[in-house]
C-alpha cells in the first residue's frame, strides 16, 4: 500500500504537494516536538518527495558558482 501512496504523491504537482504537506502538519503554532500529529507518516513522505524534487543535489555539483 505504501507504494501506491508514493505513486500518488509523485503524480501531484509541486503546489498541490506543498499544500498537502502543510495541511498534514496540524497546528503550526505549536513546536514540532509537542504536536500530536496523526498524519506524521504522510507528512514525512510529502517532505521526502519535496526533497527528491529539489533542484539542488549533492551529486549535481556547483552549477557555475564562482569559488
Amino acid at each position: 500500500m505504501k507504494k501506491n501512496t508514493n505513486t500518488k504523491l509523485t503524480n501531484l504537482t509541486h503546489s498541490a504537494l506543498v499544500d498537502l504537506w502543510v495541511s498534514t502538519q496540524d497546528d503550526l503554532t505549536v513546536p514540532p516536538h509537542k504536536r500530536d500529529n496523526p498524519n506524521r507518516d504522510l507528512t514525512k513522505r510529502c517532505f521526502v518527495e519535496l526533497l527528491r524534487r529539489s533542484p539542488v543535489s549533492k551529486t549535481r555539483g556547483l552549477h557555475g558558482v564562482k569559488r
